[in-house]
């Protein structure tokens, strides 16, 4: 079960900036091999490149397939 820590954070970027820029510049994508053991992880927000360690919600383009599947499904019956 997440223990739904905040375990990092960034300041001083400026808010223009891309998500997923802005995450590279913080402590965790720099230095996870020392900050987790071996399973942990984070939850990640879905502009966030995928990693072992990164984990973000379903993308869009997942979302969109099983919108998809689900409406081909429910046409069918």
């Amino acid at each position: 079960m997440p223990n739904l820590l905040i375990i990092d954070y960034g300041v001083g970027l400026p808010g223009s900036q891309h998500d997923a820029t802005a995450w590279a510049e913080t402590c965790i994508p720099q230095e996870h091999g020392h900050l987790f053991e071996e399973g942990e992880w984070v939850w990640g927000d879905s502009a966030y490149p995928l990693q072992t360690w990164c984990q973000a919600p379903y993308k869009k383009y997942v979302l969109r397939f099983v919108r998809q599947h689900v409406t081909n499904n429910s046409s069918k019956a």
